[in-house]
């Protein structure tokens, strides 16, 4: 456990205090690997997480996320999946995912980005815009440049995104602030 506190970013305040319902000083219970203190993480507690989460248990969570998937404890889809549900708690706190993660999520990206299936395409769409991903935003345009051999339906999901968004993907809630 001692070595997973090294996984925290810097500047992120320890606001967990032990209670009944919290317990090895985590709010949320995730399974480490037999002897191995590797963390595994459960799509299915990852789905049933609130709605509403703290900015700082997000970048906990994550971490985890990236930690799993980086130990190749974890298949791309449930990655993808796992990030897609953290994606959308981040969006709910109407506030940039936290620098640094967000950039290792956007390495990450584009190193899983593809053309070849529709199911990875609209996940990672979905991941780059709401978080603001600019790196993989940019791989993604320059891959409907290179690749003229795109499904249909993949491309027209892409060139959709790409105008939906326009110069904006730095900030997803640049369409919000109209309203301040």
């Amino acid at each position: 456990m001692s070595s997973l506190k090294t996984m925290v970013p810097p500047g992120v305040p320890n606001t967990l205090a032990r209670t009944g319902s919290v317990k090895n000083g985590a709010k949320y219970e995730f399974v480490l690997a037999d002897g191995q203190g590797e963390i595994v993480m459960d799509l299915e507690k990852i789905k049933k997480l609130p709605d509403i989460i703290s900015v700082e248990e997000l970048v906990l969570l994550f971490h985890k996320v990236l930690t799993t998937f980086s130990l190749g404890n974890s298949s791309k889809q449930e990655f993808l999946l796992a990030l897609s549900e953290l994606t959308d708690r981040q969006v709910m706190t109407y506030e940039l995912l936290e620098n640094s993660t967000r950039k290792k999520v956007d390495k990450i990206l584009c190193g899983l980005w593809n053309t070849h299936s529709y199911e990875d395409v609209d996940i990672i769409l979905s991941i780059v815009v709401n978080l603001g991903l600019e790196e993989c935003f940019a791989k993604i345009k320059e891959s409907i440049k290179k690749n003229d051999n795109i499904e249909g339906q993949i491309l027209n999901e892409i060139l959709e995104t790409i105008n939906e968004v326009g110069e904006n993907i730095s900030n997803p809630y640049h369409k919000l602030e109209r309203y301040k």
